[in-house]
């Protein structure tokens, strides 16, 4: 095993431990936060199957950015399904590295996967960089971050294609790499190009708990914790010291529809102003 194939997994194990400790740490950040205002959330779905209904729909056809960001959608959506495909490639490599007739019959699938998800992404992350940068309300509120995460991605994706297209024995390399991470094998010599991939997708690992990019592991808050939690204080009665205390916080910011800013209003204030003013709008 020559030096790049050495370094290469200790650059993951490096990676995946990282990203645990980020996620884990902004589930438990988040998970300590102030419960939300929920007056503009409804409504909920119906029941158990309304609600993964709801939640298959977002997470795997975006059909909120579909709904609101129409501009967006069809390149988010082909994002997106990259990287679920290339959850799917990690999976498919660890589980065709157990036996040689494992390896035999995913090979196939593995390599139509992989040259999906990196085409995929390259349309995705590519045209989600162009419509940031030619649209101008879009222009404005797209931080040098945003960028970055899409070129790395880009290049992640182009890195994996180019791969995929040059060795027809890519799927086998890409299992005979997932086993030796876990003990089941010696590590094959990669391309150039793979290498980089696999260099840059660690990268990535390690980098996206710290980013927006976490709201793909962060669903549950949500979904559950924000828009469908309307259980009142009668229903979880320990939640009236937390509420109580969280409505003397003072509101130091306005909007039409939040009367706060300096005039010294606490939560209090704004919800008793913002429910009788739903009641008059009733009457």
């Amino acid at each position: 095993m020559g030096p790049p194939n050495m370094i290469l997994p200790v650059l993951i194990y490096i990676a995946v431990f990282v990203f645990l400790v980020g996620i884990l740490g902004r589930i438990a950040r988040i998970a300590a936060m102030p419960a939300h205002v929920r007056w503009e959330l409804y409504p909920i779905p119906d029941g158990a199957t309304g609600k993964i209904r709801t939640m298959l729909t977002e997470i795997f056809l975006l059909e909120g950015v579909r709904r609101h960001h129409r501009a967006l959608w069809i390149w988010s959506w082909f994002f997106h399904l990259a990287l679920y495909l290339l959850i799917a490639v990690a999976a498919l490599s660890l589980a065709a590295s157990v036996s040689l007739r494992a390896k035999e019959a995913i090979a196939p699938l593995l390599s139509a996967a992989s040259l999906a998800a990196f085409a995929l992404g390259i349309a995705g992350a590519g045209g989600l960089a162009v419509r940031r940068l030619t649209i101008a309300k879009l222009r404005s509120i797209t931080s040098p971050a945003d960028l970055f995460n899409l070129v790395l991605l880009f290049a992640l994706f182009l890195a994996g294609f180019v791969y995929v297209l040059i060795d027809p024995a890519s799927a086998t390399v890409m299992i005979d790499q997932a086993g030796s991470l876990v003990g089941l094998g010696r590590a094959p010599n990669l391309h150039p190009l793979a290498y980089l991939h696999l260099c840059l997708m660690a990268l990535f690992i390690a980098y996206m708990p710290f980013t927006h990019m976490a709201h793909m592991v962060l669903k549950y808050f949500t979904f559950h914790s924000v828009r469908w939690d309307d259980k009142s204080i009668r229903e979880v009665p320990q939640n009236a010291g937390r509420i109580a205390r969280y409505l003397n916080y003072p509101v130091n910011w306005a909007a039409p529809h939040i009367q706060g800013g300096k005039t010294g209003a606490r939560w209090a204030d704004v919800v008793s102003t913002h429910s009788k003013e739903r009641n008059i709008e009733r009457d």
